[in-house]
């Protein structure tokens, strides 16, 4: 499961939607509605990335109290190739527009890989029906 929760949200129930034509470019955009208390495992990301929270609020790298960001209604964000962060939280019912311009690694606490997401795993999302493809 690449979207954590209390409950039993999963990433792929949290993309209601897939933009652009990712199997031509590689990068690939999601509008992702993320569940109050649902999160984002520790990951790294091996293409940039950009989000802009259209609702709610984001902790990434356990947010601003404790050295990291906290993204709320409107913010946008840039993430570069390369980095990784902790645990990014959703402490309220989220709904973000987000681009990747290549896969994300999840890694353990040891920077072992857990898992990939990368545009064929958004693909094989909307072909399982729970997301629309937009041109």
């Amino acid at each position: 499961m690449l979207l954590k929760s209390r409950g039993s949200h999963s990433f792929r129930e949290s993309i209601s939607k897939c933009f652009g034509r990712p199997k031509e470019t590689g990068h690939w955009t999601v509008l992702l509605k993320c569940a109050k208390g649902s999160g984002i495992p520790r990951h790294e990301h091996l293409g940039a990335g950009e989000y802009y929270v259209i609702s709610g609020k984001m902790e990434v790298r356990g947010g601003v109290e404790n050295g990291g960001i906290t993204a709320i209604t409107g913010d946008y964000g840039y993430e570069p190739n390369g980095v990784i962060h902790d645990m990014t939280n959703f402490p309220e019912e989220t709904v973000l527009y987000f681009t990747n311009f290549g896969p994300i690694r999840y890694i353990d606490d040891d920077d072992n890989t857990a898992g990939f997401l990368d545009w064929q795993g958004v693909l094989k999302a909307a072909e399982e029906g729970r997301t629309k493809i937009a041109p």
